[in-house]
């Protein structure tokens, strides 16, 4: 039985047709995100010879680094207000073609000062993708299935690091030698972000606003959507709020805000500086820095998937969260074995902390559609502030992996404490908790 079929409950005779949508959407939703992601922090590889070619210091790079997040914080919410307001399909192309043609840009960087004009303007095309995407996923699947399809989405984190290591270290190698008169990160910038841009072209012409814009979609099958979401939608729990300040003053959301601060804290550390620490090991050629950071990605890529489905449950939160705090801070002890070093940092690591996702997921059944993207996009900005302050330090302090690796622990650990307050933390009007007992769907 397909994980398609799995995701979907037998009794609502929905099944053929969400399949339908399943396969339609999340394949092509999930190679936008994988570049998204790659063309986030593909710095992290050309760091590798660029800093040496233009004679920038680490903390330059560390802030540039950072510097991405600012654009996002300020752009996060109002994109996501634009998607609503002129559509998906017409913004992720905007936004798709804008953040690939300024990530290509960065080839012609020479100045630290051209570095974080360019990095400040990616994260503010960037910013409203991932909060957007989501927001557009609820709009076809019933609040049950939220969490398992768009854990399917965000497995492209994972998936970026298992094909774009290896794919950034062949390119640093490959064109080492100047080719076309550019170095080796100049063409990796180039050939990573320029598909981006043809990409967001495709948005335009395959994606759909809604429900009753997609040609790919019967009559009858608009019609029996259309219905079973409108059903699913009344069915919300009696207290629901739909009003932005009951959102602001919800302490659930503040908390689980906090939780996504604690993680992050530790999982972009690793994104940005894993190339570095790899180097900085003793591995000097691109291709081997390459494959040796895409091997931990692997079980990434398989747990997200299979723990979101879930990822409903208090206690499959806490403990995957529990295991990646250990993991960070095992890791940070391991110095004499670079790869068991690596193993413990992402497959326990990186993994646990990957299911900060389903926390947020539980609490959004709590609100009404039309706020969810504004609720999306707040709490994927909560964050970006740490992340910006977050940047430099290990730059500055250029202390390899255990600064990086501690840090990141010791956030993470302070993540969970407030992951199990927001578990009973009372998330509405109806001051029920934010997590229920959910009836699990036999396969």
């Amino acid at each position: 039985m397909t994980q398609a079929t799995r995701l979907l409950p037998p009794s609502d005779g929905m099944d053929p047709t969400y399949r339908k949508i399943l396969w339609r959407l999340i394949p092509f939703l999930f190679v936008c995100y994988l570049f998204n992601y790659l063309d986030r922090v593909n710095v992290g590889f050309a760091k590798l010879q660029m800093l040496g070619d233009l004679g920038m210091s680490e903390t330059v790079y560390g802030l540039g680094a950072g510097i991405f997040f600012i654009g996002y914080l300020a752009c996060g919410v109002p994109g996501n207000l634009i998607l609503q307001r002129i559509g998906a399909r017409r913004w992720v192309a905007i936004m798709m073609v804008s953040w690939g043609l300024l990530s290509t840009c960065l080839m012609f960087v020479r100045t630290p000062t051209g570095f974080y004009i360019l990095r400040l303007l990616t994260g503010a095309a960037e910013a409203g993708f991932f909060p957007g995407i989501v927001l557009y996923l609820t709009r076809w699947f019933p609040r049950a299935q939220h969490g398992r399809v768009i854990a399917m989405f965000m497995s492209a984190i994972p998936v970026s690091g298992v094909l774009g290591g290896p794919l950034s270290g062949w390119i640093l190698s490959h064109f080492s030698a100047g080719q076309g008169s550019l170095a080796g990160w100049q063409w990796m910038f180039l050939l990573q972000g320029l598909p981006t841009v043809l990409l967001g072209i495709c948005v335009w012409f395959l994606l759909s606003d809604g429900v009753q814009q997609a040609t790919w979609l019967d009559a009858q099958e608009k019609q029996a959507l259309t219905r079973a979401l409108a059903d699913d939608e009344a069915r919300k729990p009696a207290g629901t709020s739909t009003s932005l300040s009951a959102l602001v003053g919800n302490p659930a959301v503040w908390l689980l805000g906090t939780v996504y601060f604690c993680i992050q804290s530790g999982v972009y550390a690793i994104s940005f500086w894993l190339p570095s620490i790899i180097q900085g090991s003793g591995v000097t050629d691109p291709n081997r820095i390459g494959l040796m950071s895409a091997i931990p990605y692997l079980a990434a890529a398989v747990l997200m998937v299979r723990m979101g489905r879930s990822a409903d449950r208090r206690w499959h939160l806490v403990i995957p969260l529990l295991v990646g705090a250990a993991g960070l801070c095992i890791a940070a002890s391991v110095t004499d074995n670079l790869g068991l070093a690596l193993f413990i940092q992402h497959d326990l690591g990186h993994d646990g902390c990957g299911q900060w996702l389903a926390t947020v997921l539980a609490a959004d059944q709590r609100f009404s559609q039309r706020r969810r993207g504004r609720r999306w996009a707040g709490a994927d900005q909560f964050h970006r502030p740490g992340r910006r302050l977050r940047q430099p330090v290990p730059g500055g302090l250029d202390q390899g992996h255990h600064v990086q690796h501690r840090a990141g622990a010791v956030r993470a650990g302070r993540g969970n404490g407030a992951r199990r307050r927001a578990g009973t933390a009372g998330a509405g009007a109806g001051g029920e908790p934010v997590m229920r007992p959910y009836k699990r769907v036999s396969p």
